[in-house]
């Protein structure tokens, strides 16, 4: 079954909404996550720089835990052997050699180094950035943060978008279906003057204006109406001019049978007089045979005139006058008028 213009147009609108609608759900979920990471990880890079400066003068345990309190952030330091020094949220004598950690390692040839990762220590997300520092404690200071707050508002602001682009596809599917309704009703419109002028109605409104496009079909129709009006006011004109020359025929026709009844009644009365009386006189029937021949040379005219008529009818023949004695003309036709009257 094939659907109708506006269905495709509306299912495909459909489909390519549905489809922008599943790819935003991981993209702008990537995008928003990645952004947020970057600040986050700016933000946590300048405290680290801040600390740095302050830890000649002050403990290192109260910078840590400064640190901590300013932004819930969990603070380690670490020497050049990668053991613990000290770690605001674990045991520092539970917890293993750091130097194999991504954060570290970058941070050992980087100014500084960064990582997310699952702990499993805190059972959570953390951005953990770290800096080589090189104070009266050799070692790294790594600063982490748990992304409990930036998944959190990632999933609002996700939930926010999400129902914003929503209201757009629907907004969107609301047009659409508008416009696929107004352009079903400009392809009926169509459809039915085609109809109209399938019927000979070539003086039937259209109207059209939805797109130039419907515009541009609408005026080319408009002309294969006039011409197609020009054609039928033509072939109506032809058959009347044929039915005409068909009457004209007919009469031509019942004229000529007319004309040809008499001199065929006389030439069949001589001849049958002669036949039944065998001894006519020689001089009536010397008359009779005149008559018989007149009437035959009459009827040999008559078909000559005929032919001679349908060549200046079908213009086959070129008419070329003369000057001819009228006086033998009008005898003849008193003669032939004598027998009948």
């Amino acid at each position: 079954m094939r659907l109708r213009l506006h269905h495709i147009f509306f299912l495909h609108l459909a489909a390519i909404a549905t489809f922008l609608f599943l790819a935003f759900l991981p993209a702008s979920y990537y995008l928003i996550r990645q952004s947020e990471l970057s600040s986050m990880r700016k933000s946590i890079e300048e405290k680290i720089i801040l600390v740095e400066r302050t830890m000649q003068d002050a403990r290192p345990w109260e910078i840590a835990r400064a640190l901590r309190e300013s932004g819930d952030l969990r603070v380690t330091l670490i020497d050049e052997n990668g053991t613990v020094i000290i770690e605001t949220h674990s045991d520092v004598e539970k917890m293993e050699n750091h130097l194999n950690r991504p954060e570290v390692m970058e941070a050992a040839t980087s100014p500084f180094g960064s990582a997310v990762r699952w702990s499993a220590e805190q059972q959570r997300d953390y951005l953990y950035v770290c800096r080589r520092i090189d104070t009266a404690i050799q070692g790294y200071l790594r600063v982490a943060k748990d992304l409990v707050l930036v998944d959190e508002t990632i999933k609002r602001f996700w939930l926010t978008g999400a129902m914003l682009f929503g209201v757009a596809i629907l907004l969107s599917l609301w047009a659409t279906y508008h416009i696929s309704r107004r352009v079903r009703l400009q392809v009926e419109e169509l459809e039915n003057y085609l109809g109209q002028l399938q019927a000979k109605n070539f003086r039937a409104p259209l109207k059209v204006g939805f797109a130039q496009e419907f515009v541009s079909i609408a005026r080319k129709m408009l002309l294969l109406s006039r011409r197609l009006a020009k054609q039928e006011k033509t072939k109506t004109l032809y058959i009347a001019r044929l039915k005409q020359k068909n009457r004209q025929i007919t009469d031509i026709i019942d004229a000529i049978s007319h004309e040809f009844k008499n001199p065929v009644a006389a030439i069949m009365g001589y001849c049958e007089t002669l036949l039944s009386d065998k001894k006519i006189d020689e001089k009536i029937m010397s008359r009779f045979l005149e008559k018989i021949y007149l009437n035959s040379r009459t009827i040999s005219e008559m078909i000559d005139r005929l032919s001679l008529s349908l060549k200046l009818e079908n213009h086959t023949i070129e008419l070329k006058t003369s000057a001819f004695e009228i006086e033998p003309l009008v005898q003849e036709v008193c003669s032939m008028l004598q027998q009948k009257y």
